[in-house]
């Protein structure tokens, strides 16, 4: 899968870092994805828009600016547990670009 590009900083409040994954969501769905770090504007995060087999648009119904939910996808001892909410920090998107 294409990698979703943030931060060094936005990683790490996410709690994840280069070659992680995270967990992208808005309030109509989640795509989990691979981290690369480069030179963003902490708290904005770039997304394939129309990568081969992911449809972040239509599966995010997100496109440029809007606002997304990021966290670590790696499992942690709240979601095995089932005994607390998992939290994330708020971002945006900045332009998705196509990759066709």
């Amino acid at each position: 899968a294409l990698p979703i590009l943030m931060s060094a900083a936005t990683a790490a409040e996410a709690g994840t870092n280069d070659g992680g994954k995270v967990c992208l969501a808005t309030g109509t769905g989640a795509v989990t994805l691979p981290v690369r770090v480069t030179d963003l504007p902490d708290r904005v995060v770039w997304v394939p828009a129309n990568a081969p087999g992911l449809g972040v648009c239509r599966e995010l119904a997100a496109g440029h600016g809007s606002r997304v939910t990021i966290r670590s996808a790696a499992p942690d001892i709240a979601e095995s547990t089932g005994s607390a909410e998992s939290t994330g920090i708020e971002g945006n998107t900045a332009s998705a670009g196509s990759t066709e």
